[in-house]
């Protein structure tokens, strides 16, 4: 058992502190600030000094939703409820919506152009372009594999040649999207896929490191620079249930019922971090979003304004309080990654005995959820040999343990 204050190197004087400094701040004129026009689409950045930085003229998404197959593919029922919140949330941050539902080969591709020319032309737009439906995974004789979204009328392809010619003729390659995200002038560009086998459609997929806990953001400038970034669902290897955990984790972070930890705003890195977290940590098959930048457009972040956490704006603002919790919350990465995967899980359980009511109790469950997770993971494939004399498991070191930023 790990002991009271044995990982943590701030003060204790700081607890006795955070029960008299806990008090909810009032909103300061010299904070920073992301002002959304839900009339417009228009975004600007206000910073502490008071001027404003235009981010978006317009934001425009474009949801694609398949529930219903003509070609003999299961039907995706819940999809149609699905594209109904993502449509709602969406327009909470500005956005306006185009729904594409069940659309054909054609219609797919006529929709995502006429959406592009009319929105993507202007440069200080954003674009976020929505897909959930089935994908489909195609090897090749030289075992390459071949990602495909599939529209209402594609077959499902067989083992022979000819079958998969039919299929090809009638679905969308994952790779058509990052010819589409060249073609668009709009500088922020975010491509999501809530498919099986979507991670097919990120050649390099990465785990970046995010700001951190931070009391305070800082705006850098090249956030604005342009961007392509995409998040997928799954891996290129893993099926997705029908039922989506991934998009039900989407519509939480943008709505405010969880998400990322950070006032004012949020990246679409970020996002894809801790979509990651917590579409894992709550799938029962370790569901593993990826997220990707094309390298010619990787200087800048798809912005998104942080919303209101469940009425948590008070506990997270920069009081004494909230620096003591980011202390002991931080402290339990660095005992995860010092000691390993159960202590870093008994840390995080410390976090929320102390600090129930925090705004990153959310973040703290949902990685003792990823620690469990992993821990069982890693206990079945490399971080554990079988000695064939004893029976037993034995460590292999720690030098394959994941990190959590």
């Amino acid at each position: 058992m790990l002991s009271r204050f044995s990982f943590i190197s701030i003060p204790l004087s700081l607890f006795a502190a955070a029960a008299v400094m806990a008090q909810p701040q009032q909103p300061s004129s010299k904070r920073e600030e992301l002002k959304v026009d839900n009339a417009t689409g228009a975004v600007t950045f206000r910073a502490k000094t008071g001027q404003e930085l235009p981010l978006y003229k317009e934001s425009h998404a474009l949801i694609i939703g398949v529930s219903y197959y003509s070609g003999g593919w299961g039907q995706l029922k819940t999809v149609e409820e699905d594209v109904k919140k993502l449509k709602e949330v969406l327009n909470e941050h500005g956005f306006r919506v185009v729904i594409l539902s069940d659309p054909t080969l054609e219609r797919l591709e006529k929709g995502i152009n006429d959406f592009i020319l009319k929105y993507g032309q202007e440069e200080e737009n954003r674009l976020l372009v929505y897909y959930a439906g089935h994908g489909c995974v195609l090897k090749t004789p030289d075992n390459r594999k071949l990602g495909f979204v599939v529209p209402n009328d594609a077959p499902i392809p067989g083992p022979d040649n000819e079958s998969q010619v039919e299929f090809k003729k009638r679905a969308l390659s994952f790779d058509m999207f990052t010819v589409y995200a060249k073609q668009i002038l709009a500088k922020h560009v975010l491509f999501i896929f809530d498919t099986c086998y979507s991670g097919i459609a990120i050649p390099n997929p990465y785990q970046a490191q995010s700001r951190g806990d931070k009391v305070d953001v800082v705006f850098h400038p090249t956030i604005n620079s342009p961007v392509r970034q995409f998040i997928t669902s799954a891996t290129a290897e893993q099926k997705t249930p029908s039922e989506s955990i991934f998009c039900k984790m989407f519509v939480n972070a943008l709505a405010g019922a969880d998400g990322p930890s950070y006032e004012v705003y949020f990246t679409g890195t970020e996002l894809g971090v801790w979509l990651q977290r917590a579409t894992g940590s709550n799938s029962v098959d370790a569901q593993l979003p990826q997220f990707y930048k094309i390298p010619d457009f990787s200087n800048g972040e798809f912005i998104f304004k942080a919303p209101e956490r469940m009425g948590e704006r008070s506990r997270c603002s920069p009081s004494l309080r909230f620096l003591t919790e980011s202390s002991f919350f931080k402290s339990c990465a660095d005992t995860y990654n010092s000691h390993g995967l159960s202590k870093g899980a008994e840390c995080y359980r410390h976090f929320l005995r102390l600090f129930p009511d925090s705004c990153l109790a959310g973040e703290a469950q949902g990685r003792v959820r990823t620690s469990e997770l992993l821990e069982r993971q890693l206990n079945v494939d490399t971080n554990e040999i079988l000695d064939s004399k004893s029976g037993k498991f034995k460590e292999s070191g720690p030098q394959n343990r994941p990190k959590i930023p």
